[in-house]
């Protein structure tokens, strides 16, 4: 069974951009410079469920067995709880580009009134580089991104590790008008056939847009806000329509605070505006070393 809410959780962690420091100067870790960067993340999620089921139909016959099963659909609503741990390295090459390695370690749980819960394990190594591809002067500086997760696995069928089977392209605009930050990110997840124990899958590939403002306080302090769009397509399941198009919106509030030179927290929340009940709650620890 590969129900949408399955669909929706396979690239429910993708997609992010990176942070935008303190000091818009600390975009780029500095050449030959090594970066630190390791958070938690806690999600909730609420989605409606439905499921084609039949109801049998009369009998042709008086004590006879049913015949002519009625088709009807049944909602139910589905409950889960998704905690994710990364770590990983960002090392500046040059002035304008940097390579990063990222680790990451998911535990999901869900729960549906009348039906059995479950629970998974997800794992994922994440290889990219980011390039200043355009500085801040008379236009907005512009930033490209690139990842590919060199190996994965999925809630579709979580005991198989998947290769190279998941990349991402990015850019993020940002014009820096003392003390605002206004950045705009744009992203494009692409997820290539892989096969599971139900046949081939196809999962849809992925779009997300990410307008953010943020405000520094003072030289340690910065106030974060920003709103999400995600565009998520359906997947196929051996050849045929798994799950449809999913649309969703969310707000970002967040705070960051610099204790020391050579370290940055964040803390941030977000919260579904449109496509799903959803809250999550994410804490980031950057350290240079």
């Amino acid at each position: 069974m590969f129900p949408k809410y399955l669909a929706l959780l396979l690239g429910f962690s993708s997609c992010t951009h990176a942070q935008l420091p303190l000091s818009i100067e600390e975009l780029l870790v500095d050449e030959h410079v090594l970066k630190l960067e390791s958070g938690f993340s806690y999600t909730n999620l609420e989605q409606l469920l439905q499921r084609l089921e039949w109801l049998p139909g009369e009998s042709v016959a008086a004590n006879g067995p049913p015949s002519n099963p009625m088709p009807y659909t049944r909602v139910s609503t589905r409950d889960s709880d998704f905690s994710r741990l990364s770590t990983g390295l960002r090392y500046g090459i040059s002035q304008s580009a940097e390579l990063s390695v990222r680790a990451s370690y998911a535990h999901v749980t869900w729960r549906e009134p009348a039906a059995p819960g479950g629970s998974s394990n997800l794992h994922a190594l994440t290889l990219g580089g980011t390039w200043l591809a355009s500085p801040e002067n008379s236009t907005p500086a512009l930033l490209l991104s690139l990842s590919i997760d060199a190996l994965e696995n999925s809630l579709a069928d979580s005991s198989k590790t998947l290769y190279g089977k998941t990349g991402r392209v990015g850019f993020t605009a940002y014009r820096s008008i003392d003390p605002v930050v206004l950045s705009l990110a744009a992203g494009y997840e692409y997820t290539a056939a892989r096969n599971i124990s139900a046949g081939e899958l196809d999962p849809g590939d992925q779009f997300y847009l990410v307008p953010q403002i943020n405000f520094a306080v003072n030289h340690k302090i910065t106030l974060i806000g920003g709103i999400g769009l995600r565009i998520r397509q359906g997947d196929e399941l051996n050849g045929h329509k798994a799950s449809s198009r999913n649309n969703t919106t969310d707000a970002l509030l967040g705070l960051g605070f610099a204790p020391s030179g050579r370290s940055t927290v964040f803390l941030q929340s977000r919260f579904a505006t449109g496509g799903r009940r959803s809250a999550s709650l994410s804490l980031d620890w950057l350290y240079t070393f």
